[in-house]
């Protein structure tokens, strides 16, 4: 039986280390010299004045990636807890920090403009690393993938596939081809193409990883550990 006194040291520990984590990033912002604070605290539609629906989609899918790794974290931190269903607290939490690097990249561009610059390579490199190491897990975490139903997930990597696809054709030729599909009804249906299926992707990514948490959580009910 897990006892309440472990419980709040294991979350003492969590919120600690959380609050240090935040603290150290306010002092290294109060303390660094190279950019003024209020570029880094500030709000960039504030700071820019740029309309606030600017890169809407965007931030829903930034919203939507850390949704996800939330979950995933949450619920491997709960079983690991409860000391329960260890294989699929394993899955959650590999998968919540993936979850957590998509997250990142989208916010920051990482594999647009800064990895390319930290590792002296191509977008495309990056995007194909990421490729081999999504299917290294796929390949790692098979059985308990198929275990939990994965329509969900397969469609999101479908859909993640076709807006990488469209993102590292040239421009050129997929705007001649689409300007003759569409002629001129549909300006900018490229980009459309590119960020409509990437944000699908990221809702389907989510729901199949909070289903997976829902029926994790639930089966962990039939342990005698489980907390009462």
């Amino acid at each position: 039986m897990l006892k309440s006194s472990t419980s709040f040291a294991a979350y003492l520990r969590y919120s600690t280390s959380g609050f240090a984590v935040l603290l150290l990033i306010l002092m290294a912002i109060a303390w660094q010299p190279y950019v003024r604070i209020d570029l880094l605290t500030g709000d960039p539609a504030a700071i820019e004045d740029f309309p606030l629906y600017f890169g809407v989609l965007s931030h829903v899918g930034v919203l939507m990636w850390a949704m996800g790794a939330s979950i995933c974290l949450f619920s491997a931190m709960l079983l690991d807890l409860w000391q329960t269903n260890a294989d699929s607290s394993r899955f959650l939490r590999v998968f919540g920090w993936l979850s957590l690097l998509m997250c990142l990249d989208d916010l920051f561009l990482l594999h647009e403009r800064v990895f390319p610059v930290m590792f002296r390579d191509s977008q495309e490199a990056v995007l194909f690393s990421y490729a081999v190491m999504i299917i290294v897990l796929i390949w790692t975490f098979r059985k308990i993938i198929v275990r939990y139903q994965p329509l969900f997930f397969v469609i999101s990597l479908c859909l993640f596939s076709f807006s990488v696809f469209i993102d590292l054709i040239p421009s050129e030729i997929t705007n001649s081809l689409l300007s003759m599909v569409f002629q001129s009804k549909f300006n900018g249906i490229r980009f459309l193409l590119e960020d409509g299926p990437k944000l699908l992707g990221i809702f389907s990514w989510l729901s199949y990883f909070a289903w997976v948490s829902v029926v994790s959580l639930t089966d962990a009910k039939e342990t005698s550990i489980y907390p009462t």
